[in-house]
């Protein structure tokens, strides 16, 4: 199983421990985005034929077509992230604890 997450305690001084938590990739941002697409797809009416007076009519999308919906529509997105350099690797969080390391973050370019 791949880690996401370092944790690792410091001395914040003599006495007192902390926890210093840091995610090697934020919590897959593309779950994040998917999730946030589900409500307002599953607002969106599909097409389900006619009624008997001529009128279109529409129906709640099934579970199945409302995932591969968004599913579908993340990839999309994420794929146009990438060819536009949106995306932002985060190093590991021993590249901030080394000495010789940078003094402050990282920069995107």
């Amino acid at each position: 199983m791949k880690t996401f997450l370092e944790v690792q305690a410091v001395r914040a001084d003599a006495v007192k421990k902390t926890a210093l938590a840091h995610e090697l990739m934020k919590a897959d941002y593309r779950a994040n985005l998917a999730a946030s697409l589900v409500s307002p797809f599953s607002h969106i009416g599909v097409d389900d034929g006619e009624t008997s007076t001529g009128r279109q009519k529409l129906r709640c999308p099934t579970s199945q077509e409302l995932v591969d919906h968004v599913l579908m529509t993340t990839e999309l997105l994420v794929t146009a992230f990438e060819q536009r350099g949106w995306l932002v690797p985060v190093p590991p969080l021993s590249t901030f604890l080394q000495d010789d390391g940078p003094a402050t973050g990282f920069r995107s370019e």
